[in-house]
């Protein structure tokens, strides 16, 4: 299953996203900061789109 959506209240998902690839060293703060401003740059030109997939064992 995928959860797919455009809508601004779906943005702190996208928000929280970096977190992981930056606690295990593999981009800097800038870029996870970068990133976040894209997508609510994004939310507020209505551009927003995030995909969630959800895999069930």
């Amino acid at each position: 299953m995928t959860i797919v959506g455009t809508e601004p209240a779906l943005s702190p998902f996208a928000s929280a996203l970096p977190g992981p690839a930056l606690r295990a060293g593999l981009i800097t703060r800038t870029e996870a900061d970068d990133w976040v401003a894209e997508q609510l740059r994004r939310v507020e030109q209505r551009r927003f789109f995030i995909a969630i997939p959800m895999f069930v064992a």
